[in-house]
């Protein structure tokens, strides 16, 4: 039976930074570095089709509904109907690749894509090209849970996409207008979510470049407009007693002539203040100063746990702000400035020690 897997909306840069932030809360750990994967974000239409290995049933979906080329969008149920057999060899090769024996029975295999080219979209360097199918999302869907709850998804990591990408090379015939989006230009930024500020600039720099020339059209000849780059998480992130997910972790940037706010907006961060502010945060957190907190928390009574994060960073906040606030104002800086970052590393810091001492 067809039933709709919708794909997500991918967020924006905040709303992952938010999310890795609270997750690093929630385990109890430092906030990470995590690698991210950078490919083009195609201005088309969301397409996919949805494939039960158990009953062999294909159907198509756009972002809202079932599909069918009697009731269609934009001729993507028509052209997967003429083109059946390449889109089973698709389905077939992500169940090989996220492993056959780990299927359960009721278990439904999602691909996502756009459906681009030709009229679907204007302004874009892809009107230039006919239609194509490019998968940039594959996900396991468990039946015996909601389908739209994405804490029960298991989405293919950035190297099972790939894996997916290189046998689809192979095994689809030429001419088929059906690529992975992993097969064009891609990049790959580090992310420090203790100073997650620090790589806007080259996210927007990426961005720009992308919206000059877009490079999936450029890979066919045709220069032209892109849209911008979708990110995701392609780092595993070790909790202490567990993998911390990040497959979920997936954000977009667009250029100027395709977001809703103003790509630029972003872009004002002044990358030696911040190295700056960091530095001067950082010389304030010494083992002596943070470790007379401890001793000042042990003589009140209050416990040395994870649950007393919240009292220890108000001594050291306080401690420093009566000892150094001169300090921090005479390098032309405000204490908004520099308390965020000192409370992260304070953080981390405290986090560490009763790790490493209970």
């Amino acid at each position: 039976m067809s039933v709709m897997v919708k794909f997500p909306d991918i967020k924006q840069y905040r709303n992952v930074v938010k999310e890795v932030k609270d997750r690093a809360q929630y385990h109890e750990v430092p906030l990470p570095k995590l690698s991210f994967n950078g490919s083009v974000k195609l201005h088309g239409t969301n397409a996919s089709v949805v494939y039960d290995p158990y009953t062999t049933e294909l159907w198509c979906q756009s972002r809202e509904n079932v599909i069918t080329p009697e009731k269609d969008n934009a001729g993507f149920a028509r052209f997967v109907a003429e083109n059946k057999q390449n889109f089973m060899t698709i389905v077939n090769v992500a169940a090989t690749t996220f492993g056959q024996q780990l299927l359960r029975p009721g278990d439904l295999i999602a691909v996502y894509g756009e459906w681009c080219g030709g009229s679907i979209q204007k302004k874009v360097a892809l009107n230039e090209l006919s239609k194509m199918f490019v998968i940039f999302g594959i996900k396991i869907v468990r039946i015996d849970e909601e389908r739209d709850d994405e804490r029960f998804s298991i989405w293919f990591t950035v190297d099972e996409l790939i894996k997916v990408a290189d046998q689809l090379e192979a095994e689809l015939p030429e001419g088929c207008q059906i690529f992975s989006i992993q097969k064009f230009k891609t990049w790959s930024v580090e992310i420090d979510f203790a100073y997650p500020e620090v790589v806007i600039n080259k996210l927007v720099e990426l961005t720009a470049e992308v919206e000059a020339c877009c490079p999936v059209g450029d890979a066919f000849g045709v220069k032209g407009t892109g849209e911008g780059i979708v990110w995701r998480c392609s780092d595993l992130w070790s909790g202490t007693e567990s993998m911390i997910k990040t497959s979920d972790l997936v954000f977009k940037v667009k250029g100027e002539k395709h977001s809703d706010t103003k790509v630029k907006k972003q872009a004002s961060v002044d990358i030696e203040k911040i190295n700056s502010i960091r530095e001067l945060a950082l010389s304030f957190l010494t083992d002596h100063r943070l470790e007379k907190m401890i001793e000042l928390m042990k003589v009140d009574g209050d416990q040395i746990a994870m649950e007393t994060t919240g009292i220890f960073l108000k001594r050291v906040g306080n401690d420093v702000l009566k000892e150094e606030l001169d300090v921090i104002e005479g390098n032309g800086f405000t204490r908004a400035e520099v308390m965020p970052v000192l409370n992260a590393n304070a953080r981390q810091w405290y986090h560490q020690y009763i790790n490493s001492n209970f």
